[in-house]
Parts: C-alpha cells; structure tokens; sequence
C-alpha cells in the first residue's frame, strides 16, 4: 500500500451547550471517542445514537451526519486521509432534504 499521499489527522471539537454540526459529510473513515459529556450522532436516514464520555464510535464510508447538543460536550476525531481532501465538507441546503 502506497501511503505518500495519506496523512494522519487528530480533530478535537468541543461544543457549547446548544450547539451543533451542520449536516455535514467527511471524505474519508474516522474513528471518534467522546471525551466529555454525550454526542448525539445520526447518519443518514439511521437512527440517532447517542455516545456518552469513554465510548467511541466509526464511520468507514463517506456519509451525512448531524450532531446536535443540549450540554457541552467534546470529542476526538481521528482520520486517516488524502492529503488533498477536505475531512469535513457543509451539505448545501438544497441538498440537504435527501439526507435526513
């Protein structure tokens, strides 16, 4: 495997209480571990799932998530990716109705 095109990404994100991610989709497979609090997490059409402190989660192919927050919260994400592509890309609002 040829990885001089790849790098290795660590994304602490920390949210406010009332806060959220935009419906947003990642270019490449992450592993997230929640550090404080709880994250609500739905992919696509699947259910939300909430992850509480210790516990961590995988997304392995490009997908649409929404995170929500009542209470702050703060997770770690870490990628594995090309070096050229965005790890996070915004949804347009236009598209958006096809991935809720």
């Amino acid at each position: 495997m040829d990885g001089d095109h790849l790098e290795a990404k660590a994304v602490e994100v920390t949210y406010q209480s009332g806060g959220y991610s935009v419906l947003n989709t990642h270019g490449s497979p992450f592993l997230a571990y929640v550090v404080d609090g709880t994250i609500p997490s739905q992919v696509n059409a699947e259910l939300e799932r909430i992850y509480k402190a210790g516990e961590n989660f995988c997304e392995w192919s490009p997908s649409c998530i929404r995170e929500r927050q009542t209470e702050p919260a703060k997770l770690i994400a870490l990628f594995v990716c090309d070096r050229a592509t965005p790890i996070t890309a915004p949804i347009p609002p236009g598209e958006q109705t096809n991935h809720k």
